[in-house]
């Protein structure tokens, strides 16, 4: 599920074990896209901080995963690159990270941030036919 970081962390937890919600939409999985602002790595993982400016997420990379991203950036800095990841959420509340599956790169696309706000705006709309409330405009007597 194409999701914002902000409404991925407050992703209420789902009936079945390991699933979230969000509005009324049941899930396992979640597409995120952002900059990376912060990295780190141990012999397990690499930890980076993805922000998509709703909120920044913690991102684990298992060490096959991180193979991968290696292949994908090369020796460049991971800071500043803007990432498409997919994996599975984990914890809960501000203690929530994505475990990753998948990872690419779409720092050389210049429309990326825009593009995924209308993707994020247009799936939700027309694929789940779910539109954002909008505000009361009845007068209060």
């Amino acid at each position: 599920m194409k999701l914002s970081v902000s409404a991925a962390m407050c992703a209420p937890a789902g009936a079945e074990e390991g699933s979230f919600q969000h509005c009324g939409v049941a899930f396992t999985r979640v597409w995120l896209q952002g900059v990376v602002v912060a990295a780190t790595e141990s012999p397990a993982f690499a930890v980076l901080v993805l922000d998509d400016g709703s909120g920044v997420m913690q991102l684990r990379f298992a060490k096959e995963v991180r193979g991968g991203l290696k292949l994908l950036v090369g020796e460049r800095p991971l800071l500043g690159l803007h990432l498409l990841v997919t994996g599975k959420l984990s914890g809960s509340g501000g203690l929530r990270c994505l475990r990753v599956h998948n990872v690419n790169d779409l720092s050389a696309q210049p429309d990326r941030e825009s593009l995924w706000n209308l993707e994020l705006v247009e799936l939700w709309r027309d694929t789940y036919r779910l539109v954002p409330p909008q505000p009361s405009t009845q007068a209060s007597s």
